[in-house]
Order: C-alpha cells, then structure tokens, then sequence
C-alpha cells in the first residue's frame, strides 16, 4: 500500500469510528458458506451498507444475484476493489 492509500485508508477508519453506533439486527440473513459470516451479512441489510470491504473468500464468493430476494444491497468488495473504485487515481 503507497502511503496516499495509507492515510486514505486511516482517515476511513477514523470517520467510522467516529460514526459507529450500535445496531439490532432485526433478521438473519443465511448466504455464505461460513455461517459465522452470515451475521455480517444480516447487519448490511439491517443499516442498508453501500459496501463490505473483506479479504473473506467465502463472502466475496457469494452471487450478486442472490442478494436480491434477500433485500441486500451492499457490494462485496475486497480493499483493493474498493480503494480501486472509490479513489480514482490512487489506487
């Protein structure tokens, strides 16, 4: 990681906790491989995320198109994905 990405990933991480707040999740949500990574998905739905950013191969692996029934609307991406898209020039 260049140290542009570095700081943008810091000041991220410094906004957010900054912004975190406690969350019921309301429902279960059952998609991955790897149940433990299921309450991660249940709580994108719940606060209605933009992204997951993980290095997870069992939620990176999951079909877009079964977000869809399940009211999921956040992109799973990994950091480079989304350090890639979200800093144009940068990553």
């Amino acid at each position: 990681m260049t140290g542009e990405q570095l700081a943008f990933v810091r000041e991220k991480i410094d906004e957010l906790v900054g912004a975190a707040t406690l969350v019921d999740v309301s429902a279960s949500i059952v998609l991955s491989r790897d149940a433990k990574d299921n309450h991660y998905l249940s709580l994108c739905r719940e606060i209605e995320a933009e992204f997951l950013i993980t290095g997870d191969k069992d939620l990176l692996d999951i079909p877009i198109s079964s977000f869809g029934n399940k009211g999921i609307k956040t992109r799973i991406v990994n950091p480079h994905q989304f350090l890639e898209e979200e800093t144009p020039g940068v990553g």
